[in-house]
């Protein structure tokens, strides 16, 4: 830069320079003004030992500015077939193909992690909507039982209203007790069969509101997952360790317990939302685009 420059003015006689000297340690050079310094751009030589040396890098100094040089484009093409010619001549040819081909690689390298990193977050997102499926079949489960409860709460109210009423029977027709006596302990034994019912269809419902926990837990998992492996691919390392990539499964179930003891099999598409769908339409939208 201005080191060069100094040299090269100094090499080509100080305040009064050959402005021909000068010239050929420049990309360009203003014909019309030769004696001003100002009139010279792109220095791409070196004075050693009192005579003009292109060190490579005044060559690629000038292949960066030149793009930006305020020199007429006939120009900045003839400098660039110059820049080339040096470029070859000093073996840097192959370092740029060299350079390039780096580059390209990190950036398949850096592709492959971005779609590693997507893929995983589709994958969570299918174990999220799996989870969220075996949520929603739980609590309709539960919404089941307790209508069950309900309906037999009714029945061994109806069943016991009834009993009371054979027993008021025994008191005012004592010819008949027997009968009514008869008549009372069926319905005793329906109220009790009406009650383990209740019982029944209340441990049914705790049942499915662990399985209706353990699946909401789960799904959390799962989304965080997903929103971490999302994080990876945009670039931001300050999520917690892939559990994923490390052990081939976010640690949830790859099936979804439901209340009857059956399993849902990962991936079932029955339960998503509108919105999960987008969510992941656009996850492969961006795998493909990388």
């Amino acid at each position: 830069g201005p080191a060069a420059e100094r040299s090269i003015f100094e090499w080509a006689g100080g305040k009064d320079f050959d402005p021909a000297k000068a010239r050929k340690a420049f990309l360009a050079y203003d014909a019309a003004n030769p004696k001003e310094r100002g009139s010279y751009k792109l220095p791409i030589a070196h004075v050693v030992d009192g005579r003009l040396r292109v060190p490579k890098g005044a060559i690629r100094a000038a292949a960066s500015r030149l793009p930006d040089t305020q020199v007429p484009d006939d120009i900045k093409t003839e400098a660039r077939k110059v820049l080339d010619h040096y470029e070859e001549k000093a073996g840097m040819a192959k370092e740029n193909t060299d350079g390039d081909r780096s580059i390209a690689g990190r950036i398949r390298r850096l592709t492959k992690a971005v779609k590693e990193h997507l893929a995983a977050a589709l994958r969570h997102h299918d174990r999220a909507a799996t989870h969220h499926k075996g949520l929603g079949d739980h609590l309709d489960a539960m919404a089941d039982h307790m209508d069950e409860a309900r309906a037999a709460h009714e029945k061994a109210r109806a069943a016991h209203d009834t009993l009371g009423e054979a027993l008021d029977s025994v008191r005012g027709d004592p010819e008949r007790s027997a009968e009514h006596l008869e008549r009372a302990i069926k319905l005793h034994g329906t109220v009790e069969k009406h009650h383990r019912s209740i019982r029944e269809a209340h441990n049914d419902v705790a049942g499915a509101h662990e399985d209706a926990e353990s699946a909401h837990e789960d799904l959390g998992r799962s989304m965080r997952e997903a929103h971490d492996a999302v994080k990876r691919a945009a670039g931001d390392d300050n999520v917690p360790g892939d559990v994923d990539a490390a052990a081939g499964k976010d640690g949830d179930s790859d099936a979804a317990q439901v209340s009857n003891g059956t399993q849902q099999e990962a991936g079932a598409t029955g339960g998503r939302s509108a919105a999960w769908r987008q969510r992941r339409a656009r996850l492969l939208e961006l795998v493909h685009l990388n």
